[in-house]
């Protein structure tokens, strides 16, 4: 077991920050790119539990979405970066899903 250094303090005070709701502005993405990578995050995430609940291999989702495996692959591990918010909002639909947005103005947003 790992022994604290006398000059170490096991409860040193630290600060806490409120989100901002969007963890990618938290971290210092710009608003625009932060709402962005936000939505594509969402929408991926909703796209794999689908896969998962579905119980399909990689394979077998490839096919029935008629994308490559690999695609799949991405999608399961969050890899964000390949997609378009147009490409997952095809592939819910493919997947059956009815996708709508809510529109708030700035200021009423934490």
């Amino acid at each position: 077991m790992a022994k604290c250094l006398d000059n170490e303090k096991a409860n040193d005070a630290f600060e806490l920050e409120a989100s901002s709701g969007n963890v990618f502005k938290d971290i210092g993405f710009p608003d625009e790119d932060a709402a962005n990578l936000l939505v594509r995050t969402r929408l991926m995430s909703k796209i794999r539990d689908l896969i998962e609940a579905s119980g399909m291999s990689q394979r077998r989702m490839a096919e029935f979405m008629g994308v490559p495996q690999p695609r799949i692959a991405e999608i399961m591990g969050m890899k964000i970066q390949y997609f378009s918010v147009d490409t997952l909002l095809k592939y819910l639909n493919r997947l059956g899903q009815h996708v709508e947005f809510r529109f708030f103005d700035r200021d009423q947003v934490a």
